[in-house]
């Protein structure tokens, strides 16, 4: 019995070690898991661009929309000022944490208004493939935008981890 243990687990052993993916897709979920927890959303560097565009097409609307001689898109009257309210609090508190006090808030609504941020009209949609259905996920359940930034980051995360797992 012992011998045939021993021999069942070195076989599952050797399995396990040809099969280097699943190592790199457990290493790259937990690394970027602690990487994407960590660091407060829209903390790096062009996120609040390419959030506000994936956000825009998680609502259904791919088109680029001008107002006056900038292009944006149209979102919840609601979306900039939270927007603002999230980026102000990561950015400008000394407090790494105080973040946490947004999680809570209610989505943005209102009706669709123009809005312009960044280059946000320049990010094809194919890019966000993987963000959107967290992110309709989280309107659709009604999270605040903290919530859906780390939302869109883990559907990232596991996105980037299948693949380069392949």
């Amino acid at each position: 019995i012992q011998r045939r243990f021993i021999s069942l687990w070195l076989g599952r052993l050797q399995r396990s070690i040809n099969q280097p993916a699943r190592y790199a897709f457990v290493l790259i979920l937990v690394a970027g898991s602690a990487i994407a927890i960590l660091t407060p959303p829209l903390k790096v560097a062009d996120e609040p661009d390419h959030f506000t565009r994936a956000y825009q097409l998680a609502g259904g609307d791919a088109s680029v929309h001008k107002g006056g001689s900038r292009y944006g898109a149209l979102l919840p009257s609601g979306y900039e000022r939270e927007l603002v309210q999230l980026s102000d609090t990561v950015n400008l508190n000394h407090d790494h944490t105080a973040f946490l006090d947004l999680l809570g808030q209610k989505p943005p609504t209102g009706t669709p208004v123009f809005t312009q941020d960044g280059t946000v009209a320049s990010y094809g949609p194919g890019a966000y493939v993987a963000y959107l259905p967290a992110i309709a996920l989280g309107k659709a359940i009604g999270v605040s935008l903290a919530v859906d930034v780390c939302l869109a980051r883990m559907a990232g995360l596991l996105a980037y981890a299948l693949l380069m797992s392949l």
